[in-house]
């Protein structure tokens, strides 16, 4: 089968139609850096002791 007549007939095209849209990454990092920080209880995330 000729690879031409193939791509006439699948049914996913790829060449004009982008499945998942145009992506664009911005890169660079932000202006206003916000300080956050998570205050928790020690063992809070990672007990010792057995449940």
């Amino acid at each position: 089968m000729d690879p031409d007549d193939l791509a006439t007939v699948s049914p996913l095209t790829t060449r004009t139609i982008r499945r998942f849209g145009d992506w664009h990454a911005d890169l660079t990092p932000p202006k206003d850096v916000v300080a956050t920080r998570l205050d928790l209880a020690p063992g809070a995330l990672f007990p010792t002791t057995p449940v």
